[in-house]
């Protein structure tokens, strides 16, 4: 039964390492976009890239 309840254990723990590598991902993605729309709206997005530390200057 141990060892059973073990590797359960261990597989949960990959699956949620999984999920923070695609959060971590997706953060990126958002923080690249916001500073694209920023560009060309001449900077009107420094409200929210504020939060990723991505302000445009």
């Amino acid at each position: 039964m141990k060892e059973e309840e073990e590797e359960e254990e261990e597989e949960e723990e990959e699956e949620e390492e999984e999920e923070e590598e695609q959060q971590q991902q997706q953060q990126q993605q958002q923080q690249q976009q916001q500073l694209q729309r920023g560009r060309r709206g001449g900077g009107a997005c420094r409200s929210n890239c504020n939060e990723g530390g991505a302000t445009i200057k």
